[in-house]
């Protein structure tokens, strides 16, 4: 490099030093905490509901007692996606004086943050991430000493929309993704011989095999289970189910005529998940044939459970698909 074209590359240099804060030159700067992720409207993080608008808000800070902190950007992203790059709000100045009775404003404690608006459709697990200084435009100066820590992030659940109390105005719902629910039931006899009791008990699990949460309406029956003769059919009810959730379920079924009247019967059953009552993601899963044998001598020998011959449950018949 000749001498001429050198003298004008470190004159130009030195201006630009001299123009950056002296404060920013060789700084660190550090996530201070995690991500928080509250309500817009009512600042609670306590419980976070899809369809309302989030804030994602993140803390940085310096180690050391600076002036005024240079205008980083933040990025900020929620799985994977951009959802903003403002640049850093700054705290109020403290003021202190110098020996020459100067007036000098600090920044101490020394720190920013950053947020951004973001709205789900979904419910779920979400990741959130903040990113200092995203282009590296001023790690390009060496102004950062260290930059492993200027990133940050959590996760956070998004719960589905609470369903309008009956009579109230339904509100548009969010999307949510769709469950997928399967039954796995199985009946036995019960050793009831007095007139009115139960004879048949149908018991197991419903899950949700689905990536959404499966909303029921409150006081509806989810599966109906189907009596061709001897006992009267019912409905099975479960509150709402998170993906991958099984809930334990039971229901009683009751004689047409005396329980003797059964005694030797082979009875048949059909368990269903009642279509219309949530939009299932398959229909697998959804019915199974459930069969029952009655001894007999059922309900002959005595007219008490105690002294009743013990019931037998036939093997349990394919399912529907």
């Amino acid at each position: 490099m000749n001498e001429p074209f050198r003298t004008a590359y470190l004159g130009i240099g030195a201006i630009a030093l001299a123009w950056l804060p002296c404060a920013a030159l060789a700084v660190d700067v550090v996530a201070a905490n995690l991500v928080t992720v509250t309500d817009a409207v009512t600042g609670s993080g306590s419980k976070l509901v899809a369809g309302r608008k989030l804030k994602i808000s993140c803390k940085y800070s310096y180690p050391q007692k600076v002036g005024k902190p240079l205008s980083w950007k933040v990025q900020l992203e929620v799985d994977g996606k951009v959802i903003g790059t403002p640049n850093a709000t700054l705290p109020p100045p403290v003021e202190s004086t110098d020996f020459d009775h100067k007036t000098l404003s600090y920044y101490n404690p020394p720190s920013f943050s950053a947020s951004a608006i973001w709205t789900t459709a979904i419910a779920g697990v979400h990741t959130a991430k903040c990113t200092l200084d995203p282009e590296g435009r001023l790690r390009g100066w060496e102004m950062l000493s260290h930059t492993e820590n200027n990133v940050q992030q959590t996760s956070f659940t998004v719960d589905v929309t609470p369903l309008a109390p009956p009579g109230a105005a339904q509100g548009p719902q969010p999307k949510v993704l769709d469950p997928d629910l399967r039954i796995a039931l199985a009946a036995r006899v019960l050793p009831n011989c007095a007139p009115g009791q139960d004879v048949v008990r149908i018991s197991g699990t419903i899950r949700n095999a689905g990536s959404g949460y499966a909303i029921i309406p409150p006081g509806k029956a989810i599966v109906e289970i189907e009596s061709k003769a001897g006992v009267h059919g019912g409905t099975i009810a479960t509150g709402n189910l998170a993906p991958g959730q099984a809930q334990q379920v039971s229901v009683t079924l009751k004689p047409k005529a005396l329980p003797v009247s059964l005694a030797g019967a082979t009875l048949k059953f059909r368990a269903s998940i009642i279509p219309g009552v949530i939009k299932d993601a398959s229909a697998a899963g959804n019915q199974k044939e459930l069969t029952v044998v009655f001894p007999a001598n059922y309900c002959k020998q005595a007219s008490g459970s105690s002294t009743t011959p013990r019931a037998r449950a036939a093997p349990d018949g394919p399912a529907k698909r």
